[in-house]
């Protein structure tokens, strides 16, 4: 089993992907206690992934 996380803020976006999911014929679990670093926010992290880069 491979897992795949998405982060989705916009309910309308968690309905789209969820009917793609279905159309394709996969199963799916949401876990919405889930939460993770908004690192693209992280200016110092992001300016050193800039300097790296």
């Amino acid at each position: 089993m491979t897992t795949l996380i998405v982060n989705i803020d916009n309910q309308t976006s968690v309905k789209a992907v969820k009917a793609f999911l279905e159309s394709m014929g996969l199963s799916y679990s949401v876990d919405t206690n889930v939460s993770t670093h908004a690192w693209w926010e992280d200016e110092s992290l992001v300016q050193e992934l800039e300097r790296r880069s």
